[in-house]
């Protein structure tokens, strides 16, 4: 599949992979502070923002193929691999599976492990917003409160509707995420190992990673290393830009 993506800045290519619900954009505030210095490769993943769709198949291994085929138009050998959350796992199934394409790769808050459903709130939003047909923005937000409480969650959301002819929409194929949700909960590789320069970057208010989950990454990621973001939750780039950043920034540059 042929991805939608944009690009700023010049010099090493770094692509940054978003996470579920996302786009290339949502990494807004950290690209710039890291285009000066860096190529930045910023794709919407399938199902996705501006990216096809696929209704049948939204494993991490597709998704990371896809990656790998953007590498490939744009005539990349490697890449520095950034991603958050299912972008952490999109980034974590190509360097495991194609670890000679990877410069080096860092993981932002999430492991190589199946999670729990927890996105049952926001799909039920998305679907009582599909199925009002909101003709407003603000309709489609007072729609969407009862099921997602949290400001910033729903104002991340509401940055995928879009106007249609009959009113607005979501422009990222939700039915197919949610159909597919196990795949998306799950990791596929659990045998091999990337043995690059690696960083886990955790939220130091988040409960995606945690300790007991260090020997699994230690065993797939060798090299890796831990770095808590403090006062930061799942969303750490969104809420400590420049701290990620520098970190990464400091990261690519010894790797």
């Amino acid at each position: 599949m042929e991805l939608y993506y944009r690009t700023q800045g010049n010099g090493t290519p770094v692509i940054i992979i978003h996470g579920l619900f996302g786009d290339g954009m949502n990494w807004g505030g950290v690209s710039r502070l890291l285009r000066e210095d860096f190529h930045l490769i910023l794709p919407d993943m399938r199902n996705h923002g501006r990216s096809p769709h696929h209704d049948d198949d939204c494993t991490y291994t597709s998704m990371a193929a896809d990656v790998l085929t953007l590498m490939d138009r744009l005539e990349l050998e490697q890449a520095h691999l950034v991603g958050h959350s299912m972008g952490g796992k999109i980034a974590m199934t190509i360097a495991l599976q194609a670890p000679d394409r990877v410069s080096s790769l860092t993981v932002v808050d999430i492991a190589p492990k199946a999670y729990q459903a927890r996105h049952q709130d926001v799909f039920a939003g998305l679907q009582a917003v599909a199925d009002a047909g909101a003709s407003t923005r603000q309709e489609a937000e007072d729609i969407l409160r009862p099921h997602i409480t949290a400001t910033a969650v729903r104002t991340f959301i509401l940055k995928n509707l879009e106007r249609t002819d009959h009113g607005f929409d979501w422009r990222l194929n939700w039915q197919a995420l949610q159909r597919h949700y196990q795949d998306l909960t799950d990791f596929p590789v659990d045998s091999g190992s990337y043995n690059g320069p690696c960083q886990f970057l955790v939220g130091g208010e988040s409960d995606y990673v945690t300790s007991e989950d260090q020997a699994l990454i230690t065993r797939l990621f060798p090299s890796a290393r831990g770095r808590v973001v403090a006062g930061a939750g799942h969303w750490l780039h969104a809420e400590k830009p420049e701290l990620v950043a520098r970190w990464i920034k400091e990261f690519i540059n010894t790797a």
